[in-house]
């Protein structure tokens, strides 16, 4: 089985090629093949130019003028077929280094622990992927035409030195130009280009924040301050914009001086053979062409140089993103499948840094298998902590948790996920119909299911009013949704997979006393042997609960369901 590039283990220098080597070997030996070809083909110009000059003109020879010139028009023909079958195995290369890249960074994020997400904005994430496309197009692109300018580059020196060594010395001479060029351009061409990244994704996760929170900052008539902020961050980054712009207009500038004192020097140098007569003015005309096609791969590769520096920031990226462990990386010790039972705390304890304090500590609890079980307690208290611990969202600092005679670490971690469902307050809708937000990862479940799920949640009546019913689009977010309508779709989708311990996280805290109460009773009257685990502040919907877990000061006890009620869920 392959492997993907971004996952592999190997060293960071050869990551960028693992993926070219991915490619079909014979595919690529076909585009180089044919590139070398066109520029091979481009050489029939200049020869064509000296022949008439030095042929054609000075022995007065129609016939030697007709059939040089059916010959050209044959290359010329010729080379723009290789050029469209170069650029069509191009784009289809574009395609492959697009699947080994691409793809496998998208899998790659889905892979990562959720700490990973949380401790960056969402706009820089999106960057960060969108600059890892320029390495693909830097690839698929540059990766070809360095190979091919090079060779073709010492091949037409080869000829011109076959004509003059002199002049081939003076377009040789811009190799060493450009190679310095490079190296005094790349320290601040890499600076303002890195810079230019950074405040991109700062202008990037400042615009996702804005637009994601744009009812709080209508609500609380902060536009203007947002605004605001905006205004100077985005100052910032057409700043940095403007500086590696000027950084690219020096370096176009100075390319272009060169290549011009070169085609200068080999007119004003080639001239003084001509009157020498060391070489025909036929020859100095092939030899000015030649020169040009010497310059342009010469030029192509020092862009690539500077491209690659600029997807440096890109790659250190896709570097650090290969190198994050993946949330289920693989065990040394086996794995076993899920096993329903009770769940055991055993001493647990938990802090989010070493440097700081103790957000859980000594927690030891049973939750009987089949109970519903209350979680309470201050805000900030850990009740939440608790309940990321079962999906191994946190690992336990000390201690450890198991289910029934197995520890939650030895199990699969994509079937412990399938069977302890989290559902949060903030649960996501996707994009897409009422239908498919319910059915998620199970689009082949059966209807009667689905309408089942959806009358636990008390969902039946608000998804009949609706246009289509279960087939109603929903946009981004599901803004033609109340809180509440979401939150009882996120739950009937959790209820369709048939966990075996279901925790919700505040996850029907849009609800109205009366409706959280029916909805719960509910799943509680349809499931009597699925764990239902409720993390509230609202104490009403406990009441029938076989054990109420109160959190406070870093520690679980249990709680006197009566207290909790009279407490309100708080304390």
């Amino acid at each position: 089985m392959a492997t993907d590039p971004i996952c592999n283990t190997a060293p960071r220098v050869n990551r960028l090629a693992s993926i070219l080597a991915a490619a079909p070997k014979l595919f690529v030996f076909e585009i180089v093949l044919a590139a070398f070809c066109v520029d091979l083909l481009t050489l029939a110009i200049p020869v064509f130019t000296q022949l008439i000059f030095d042929k054609v003109v000075v022995h007065n020879s129609y016939s030697t003028l007709h059939v040089i010139g059916l010959g050209v028009v044959c290359a010329v023909v010729f080379e723009g077929i290789l050029s469209f079958v170069y650029a069509r195995h191009i784009h289809h290369l574009s395609a492959t280094v697009d699947e080994h890249l691409t793809r496998p960074v998208i899998r790659k994020l889905m892979a990562l622990p959720l700490s990973y997400f949380d401790s960056r904005a969402k706009g820089q994430i999106a960057q960060e992927v969108r600059e890892i496309q320029t390495i693909r197009d830097f690839l698929s692109a540059a990766s070809v035409a360095s190979v091919v300018d090079l060779a073709f580059m010492l091949l037409v020196l080869a000829l011109i030195a076959a004509y003059s060594p002199v002049l081939a010395l003076v377009v040789a001479s811009c190799i060493p130009l450009l190679v310095l060029l490079s190296l005094w351009l790349r320290p601040t061409v890499r600076r303002s280009y890195k810079q230019l990244s950074d405040r991109h994704a700062a202008f990037e996760a400042l615009l996702s924040e804005g637009l994601q929170g744009i009812a709080t900052l209508k609500a609380m008539s902060m536009e203007g301050v947002w605004a605001a902020k905006w205004g100077a961050v985005h100052q910032a980054f057409v700043t940095s914009g403007l500086q590696a712009k000027r950084s690219a207009a020096v370096e176009d500038t100075l390319l272009r001086v060169i290549q011009r004192i070169v085609v200068l020097a080999v007119l004003w140098i080639g001239a003084a053979e001509v009157l020498a007569n060391r070489l025909t003015f036929g020859q100095l005309l092939a030899c000015y062409m030649f020169s040009l096609r010497v310059l342009a791969p010469s030029t192509r590769i020092f862009q690539i140089v500077m491209g690659f520096t600029r997807i440096q920031d890109a790659k250190k990226h896709l570097d650090e993103l290969s190198e994050i462990p993946d949330e289920s990386a693989p065990s040394s010790t086996p794995r076993c499948a899920f096993a329903e039972g009770a769940i055991h705390f055993h001493a647990v304890s938990f802090r989010y840094d070493a440097h700081k304090p103790m957000v859980l500590g000594d927690v030891s609890l049973t939750l009987p298998k089949g109970a519903f079980i209350g979680i309470v307690g201050r805000s900030g208290s850990g009740k939440s902590t608790l309940a990321r611990m079962l999906q191994r969202h946190l690992t336990p600092t000390m201690g450890h948790i198991t289910i029934g005679a197995n520890e939650l670490r030895d199990f699969e971690l994509v079937e412990l996920r399938r069977n302890v469902i989290l559902l949060t307050h903030d649960a996501a809708i996707f994009r897409g119909t009422v239908r498919e937000n319910i059915l998620g990862r199970l689009p082949a479940a059966g209807e009667q299911e689905l309408w089942q799920a959806c009358q636990e949640v008390h969902a039946l009546a608000f998804v009949e009013e609706l246009p289509d019913g279960l087939d109603t689009p929903l946009d981004e977010r599901a803004a033609q949704l109340s809180s509440g309508q979401r939150q009882r779709i996120a739950l009937a989708r959790a209820l369709l997979a048939k966990p075996s311990v279901l925790v919700l996280d505040e996850a029907t805290n849009a609800l109205d006393a009366e409706t959280e109460t029916m909805v719960l009773a509910n799943i509680r009257r349809s499931r009597p042997g699925m764990s239902l685990i409720v993390v509230t502040h609202r104490g009403h919907v406990l009441a029938d609960a076989d054990q109420v877990i109160r959190v406070h000061d870093g520690r679980a006890e249990h709680a006197d369901v009566s207290g909790v009620l009279v407490a309100g869920g708080a304390a």
